[in-house]
């Protein structure tokens, strides 16, 4: 309110009424009620059922009377089975000093957890940075001591895992450095998830301890890191604990009264004159000096419009060309050859009465066919694509400038009357002294209550709403990759993703292959003749070793053994049985087909065996690898895609319900939950 020459303000002071020293001694303040004061607190503790079992655990009655019982009615108004206000009765019967110890029993337990989680996260960092620098430096990654592999084929070299490559001279590596060395605590998680899932879920229930957070490490994509981080960095040391400092407030406020003194004043201001202010110039002159001083004062102003029109067009064009050219030819010829003798001779004699006959034949047939195919297949394929892109952009303009201003001048003379002395002129800016007044006209008695927020139950559909909409925005990430999957936790990440996945191929194979000679006459074995024992070495294997051993009888002069083995030839030694045996160290490494080729000449008749060992090499190896990740990864992505669904179920139920909702009947719901 202001008149022509006052002008009044009218506000109000609170003062609180304190409890007396004799109130406290009493316990009386300790026997008030404030039940909605309580449950506030209890809410703000943000605690579960889980965790106050545990602190229950923790803490002695000894400690404090009536602090389990504050616990339980806590508990109570935490757990929210049925309706949101149960338990709400119990917690107010229960001192609010039984409630603040309660609070710091919570607070103590925190801090261990912290403390846990806090040694736990710094040994992961540490962890997962040595796993950056063991990869920068060396090439590979080792989850486990691995075997190195060297460049010829030997036991060792069979990788059954990720095969751990030498390790090249230590050099000054600028990526090695503790900033490039620094990654976010995600990435630290998810390469606990891979190669250590206990580990991580042990901090994610630390971390829930500390939280309440609820983390499912099935699906990496709908966690929440951003909130998982900040739980897991405000473990520091140089953050303050957040519960002793709501509990510091709940023993405060419970010992000012809710009745206070509300004093109602007005303030009346009355100018009581003109004074002078701040100096702003001063003006020296000199004995009987007259000087001209010139005041200007002005303000200007200056509107501005501007307006831009854009117009852009973008156009574009593409055109693609595929040509396909595919010739095959086959060719096969065949040759035959067949000759065949026959002789025979008969005698035949009598004399007197007797007769005798005799009658000899021979019988030879000899056929050789050849058969030779040759088959070509040529394709060709040619694609050109052709694109272009047209973009034109036209921007105007306008800008209307106006400018205006007030200028104001005067022009003052000023001498110095004196004729012998100096004189100073000084310049101050002139201000109004008001009268400030203070009255208090009236008193009133004030309370302080608590309404508890009317929609707290319904807002809970609202929020999870918001996290199922948070949750369908991630993208789906798969962490894994082919070099975590070993033999020691294929069957684990299968059964973790639910995947289906062959088993690994064993990591050494025996094949065998026999030849058995049947026994032949001299003149039929004397031709020299080559035989074969002929492997075919699975995909992703290759010999690791070999041996060769035969069993025979040789004629005179016949000669037997192994062509390219290295060993040499064994001949006749009488009409006992002979034995052969040689190492096949020429075919190792080899894969595909191979071919063991025996050279006999004079074989009356044997038996020859043919033992291979073969084993997987780094290719076949990590083949199987992909093939694994392959098959987590769908299966993952199904899993992924089947949650989504669920989700757009709920995130459908909850927008329809939400959807539903008037203000009528939310306040007829409001009404039925008091």
């Amino acid at each position: 309110m202001a008149t022509g020459y006052r002008r009044s303000l009218n506000k109000v002071t609170y003062a609180p009424i304190r409890p007396s020293a004799a109130d406290e001694t009493s316990g009386a303040m300790g026997r008030r009620k404030r039940g909605l004061e309580k449950v506030v607190y209890a809410n703000a503790l943000h605690t579960s059922p889980s965790e106050i079992d545990a602190v229950k655990a923790t803490v002695s009655p000894e400690q404090h009377p009536g602090i389990i019982a504050a616990l339980d009615a806590i508990r109570g108004v935490v757990a929210r089975g049925g309706t949101a206000r149960t338990g709400w009765q119990s917690l107010a019967s229960v001192p609010s000093d039984a409630v603040a110890a309660a609070g710091r029993a919570v607070a103590a337990y925190r801090r261990a957890v912290r403390a846990q989680l806090r040694a736990q996260a710094h040994q992961l960092a540490a962890d997962h940075a040595a796993y950056l620098r063991a990869k920068l430096q060396g090439g590979w990654i080792e989850a486990a001591p691995r075997k190195a592999i060297t460049a010829e084929p030997a036991p060792s070299a069979v990788a059954r895992g990720v095969v751990a490559m030498t390790a090249p001279p230590p050099v000054d590596d600028p990526r090695l450095s503790a900033a490039s060395l620094k990654s976010t605590f995600g990435a630290a998680m998810e390469w606990a998830r891979v190669g250590s899932p206990a580990r991580a879920d042990a901090i994610g229930t630390l971390a829930r301890k500390v939280a309440g957070l609820t983390i499912d490490f099935s699906n990496l994509a709908a966690v929440d890191w951003d909130r998982f981080a900040d739980v897991v960095v405000d473990t520091s040391e140089d953050l303050p604990d957040w519960t002793d400092d709501l509990t510091d407030g709940f023993e405060e406020r419970m010992k000012v009264e809710p009745i206070g003194r509300l004093h109602l004043e007005r303030i009346d201001m009355t100018p009581a004159g003109i004074i002078r202010g701040e100096l702003v110039h001063s003006v020296g002159l000199a004995p009987a000096e007259t000087i001209t001083l010139i005041h200007r004062e002005w303000s200007s102003r200056e509107v501005s419009f501007e307006k831009v029109v854009s117009e852009e067009f973008e156009q574009s064009t593409e055109e693609g060309v595929t040509e396909n050219t595919e010739l095959a030819s086959a060719t096969e010829t065949q040759s035959r050859h067949s000759s065949a003798l026959s002789m025979e001779a008969t005698a035949s004699g009598s004399w007197g009465f007797a007769s005798a006959s005799a009658t000899v034949g021979y019988n030879s047939t000899s056929g050789d066919e050849t058969t030779k195919r040759d088959s070509r297949n040529h394709s060709i394929e040619v694609t050109r694509k052709a694109s272009s892109r047209t973009r034109k952009e036209h921007k105007v303009t306008l800008t209307v400038k106006q400018q205006s201003g007030v200028e104001d001048e005067s022009v003052r003379t000023i001498t110095n009357p004196n004729d012998n002395h100096p004189m100073r002129v000084d310049l101050h800016q002139m201000v109004r002294d008001w009268k400030v007044e203070l009255y208090r006209y009236g008193l009133r008695l004030t309370y302080d209550i608590v309404v508890p927020a009317p929609g707290i139950d319904l807002l809970a559909n609202v929020d999870e709403l918001r996290r199922i909409d948070h949750q369908l925005g991630q993208p789906f990430t798969f962490a894994l990759t082919p070099a975590d999957i070993t033999l020691a936790n294929w069957q684990s990440l299968a059964a973790h993703y639910g995947a289906e996945v062959e088993p690994p191929e064993p990591a050494v194979r025996h094949l065998e292959q026999q030849l058995g000679y049947p026994f032949r006459e001299e003149d039929e074995a004397e031709p020299p003749r080559y035989d074969t024992l002929e492997f075919d070495i699975p995909e992703g294997y290759y010999v690791k070793g070999g041996f060769f051993r035969a069993f025979l009888s040789l004629y005179s002069g016949g000669h037997y053994n192994v062509v390219d083995s290295g060993a040499g030839p064994i001949g006749h030694n009488g009409p006992e049985m002979r034995s052969y045996e040689t190492a096949l160290d020429y075919l190792i490494g080899r894969v595909g087909h191979v071919v063991v080729v025996m050279f006999s000449e004079g074989l009356v008749a044997g038996h020859a065996k043919a033992n291979l060992e073969v084993a997987q090499s780094q290719d076949g190896w990590r083949a199987w690898q992909n093939r694994a990740w392959t098959a987590m990864r769908k299966a993952a992505e199904e899993r992924w895609q089947l949650q989504r669904q669920d989700l757009q179920q709920r995130r459908d139920q909850l927008a329809e319900e939400l959807g539903q909702w008037d203000p009528l009947t939310l306040r007829r719901m409001e009404r039925e939950r008091s």
